[in-house]
């Protein structure tokens, strides 16, 4: 398991635990809602500085900066990087289509392409 442990912001995470469950009630049969991590649990921490919100999920793949090194030059081959894209925005329409929610965050998309 992977855990996310809040800063001393709990509303930070309280909303971040109010969006997923909200996806959780959206169509699940969209193909988008597997590409979609959501969190297993949640609890609270009691530390010196007061208290923690605590988020449980499952582990990830490596990240995919890591993975581009196996490959000559760091470069990735097209197909695969067409591959990544489509699930990114397969979930991307899931989250937008199926739950309504906007994603504005910053995306940066460190790749090295080849042709």
């Amino acid at each position: 398991m992977a855990l996310k442990i809040a800063n001393n912001n709990a509303s930070s995470a309280g909303h971040e635990r109010g969006v997923e469950e909200h996806i959780s009630t959206a169509d699940p049969s969209h193909r988008g809602r597997s590409l979609i991590r959501t969190s297993l649990d949640s609890f609270q921490v009691k530390g010196p500085e007061g208290s923690y919100s605590c988020l449980v999920y499952p582990p990830m793949r490596e990240p995919l900066s890591m993975y581009q090194r196996r490959f000559d030059d760091r470069k990735m081959p097209l197909p695969l990087i067409k591959t990544y894209i489509r699930a990114l925005l397969t979930g991307l329409d899931y989250l937008h289509k199926e739950c309504r929610i906007v994603y504005t965050g910053k995306f940066i998309l460190g790749l090295t392409f080849c042709r």
